[in-house]
């Protein structure tokens, strides 16, 4: 029965990832469509305008230009939906292909595993290949974030077990996620358009970036300062245009451009900050959207992990919306002209930097819950993963060693190896009958002493960190793990 559903889900994901495979090549034409199209249009309007400029009105050959740019910014505007739809479907695919990796425990297809150091004074990490290339941290994780990678090693790692309520608690997240594959995936999907490259998306930056400067929030002053004195330029230089007052305005004008070079090096270090990070900010405001709109009605466990995305007055997107809104309008400082004359005639770049300060003081309040509540879900969302690729995995049950007595003290049935492919595995019962036991395994040299202890180790990892285990059954009270192989 198991294998028949293992083998069903291999069939799922391989018709899966050929319907992507169809979605991606449609988009592939209809994208090189569009850079033929672009090129078209570009040459054809220099053509049509330069014909037209010899031989018929200026106005007909601007009118060329104008609609040609119009058709070309509108193709190129179509062209990036349909790269950013062709992407999106080849991540798609990527998911549903590390999917069939971790089935097969096919460990070169998998993402490179988390880099970190591990103390050698580990009670169990070591031995038990906790992590690296081969590593029960790596079959498991699906994080697209580093934060959500070290929750789900530091679960798997934990030397304090957790109280019973608080794995019982993450047991019914896994739960309610075990179902719901799209909405992993998803999650999956939003995480990885943060990243540059291979590597998990690390908020460091981004978090670093709203810690500095944060005194900013002092420009309102001047930001009053600069827009009186600039609407005082507009009435002096209408009042000498109408009725010759004089060049008065050329006096606060000079004042205006002398306090505007003033904050020249607040207004360029807004510039460069909101460059660094609008990226970030506007992907970022992707995956708060998936999280703030999803229908959490029959996941009650689900909805109260997810609450500061849905509970508060206005949505983290919108906080991260304003900001990246901000950084935009900031962006006109990189053309030099444009940030020249606006700046000329308003306080645009000191406004602006005002602006993001505010928004800054009140995201670094919030940002942290927020990515918070994403690490925890991107690490339950692995537990949920193994245990949907693997149907023969169950929940372990937890007991109160000494207050809930069980008899045996601690008994599993099938239990078997997580790190082995299935066909491997080879299954066995075990049990510890109380307290104070002591059990000597014997056997020839390369029977599998070693690889039973580790399976039993392993999926003891895999039930102290509230997910699925390897096994028909397993029932254990809280325990200290310690190995040396």
């Amino acid at each position: 029965m198991i294998s028949n559903q293992a083998n069903a889900i291999v069939a799922k994901l391989t018709h899966q990832q050929a319907v992507l495979q169809r979605h991606i090549d449609r988009r592939q034409v209809l994208s090189n469509r569009y850079s033929w199209l672009r090129v078209i249009i570009f040459f054809s309007g220099l053509l049509f305008g330069a014909i037209t400029f010899y031989t018929t009105a200026l106005w007909i050959s601007a009118l060329v230009l104008v609609v040609a740019l119009i058709l070309f910014v509108g193709t190129l505007y179509l062209h990036q939906r349909v790269n950013n739809s062709l992407r999106r479907f080849q991540l798609m695919q990527q998911i549903k292909r590390t999917h069939l990796a971790r089935i097969n425990r096919d460990w070169t297809a998998l993402p490179p595993p988390l880099q970190v150091d591990l103390s050698y004074e580990h009670p169990f990490a070591a031995d038990l290949d906790l992590l690296g290339p081969r590593s029960l941290h790596r079959l498991l994780d699906s994080a697209a974030t580093q934060p959500g990678q070290l929750r789900l090693f530091s679960w798997l790692t934990a030397q304090a077990v957790p109280p019973v309520a608080t794995l019982t608690s993450r047991q019914a997240l896994v739960r309610e996620l075990l179902p719901r594959t799209l909405f992993r995936d998803r999650l999956t999907l939003q995480g990885q358009l943060l990243r540059e490259d291979h590597a998990a998306w690390r908020p460091d930056e981004l978090l670093t970036w709203l810690r500095e400067r944060p005194n900013s929030g002092n420009l309102q002053p001047w930001v009053w300062i600069l827009a009186l004195l600039a609407l005082l330029n507009w009435l002096l230089f209408a009042a000498d245009f109408l009725t010759g007052l004089g060049a008065v305005w050329r006096l606060s004008l000079a004042f205006y451009v002398v306090l505007q070079f003033w904050h020249g090096e607040t207004i360029a270090a807004t510039f460069h900050e909101a460059g660094t990070v609008r990226g970030d900010l506007e992907r970022l405001m992707q995956v708060f959207q998936r999280l703030e709109r999803y229908d959490y009605r029959s996941t009650p466990h689900l909805q109260a992990l997810c609450a500061p995305f849905t509970d508060t007055a206005v949505h983290p997107s919108e906080h991260v919306r304003r900001i990246a809104r901000i950084a935009a309008a900031t962006g006109v400082q990189g053309n030099p002209l444009l940030a020249l004359l606006l700046n000329l005639f308003v306080p645009w770049g000191l406004y602006f930097a005002w602006q993001l300060a505010k928004e800054k003081a009140e995201l670094r309040e919030l940002l942290p819950t927020w990515l918070d509540c994403w690490a925890e879900l991107e690490a339950l969302s692995s537990l949920a993963t193994f245990g949907v690729l693997n149907p023969q995995a169950t929940f372990p049950a937890l007991t109160n060693a000494g207050t809930q007595h069980s008899d045996p003290l601690f008994a599993v049935t099938a239990l078997g190896h997580p790190l082995l492919p299935r066909a491997e595995v080879v299954r066995n019962d075990f049990a510890v009958a109380a307290l104070g036991n002591v059990i000597i395994l014997t056997g020839s040299n390369m029977s599998g002493k070693s690889t039973f202890l580790k399976a039993l180790a392993l999926n003891l990892c895999l039930a102290f960190a509230g997910g699925p285990v390897d096994a028909a059954h397993l029932v254990t009270p809280r325990l200290r793990l310690f190995t040396c192989i």
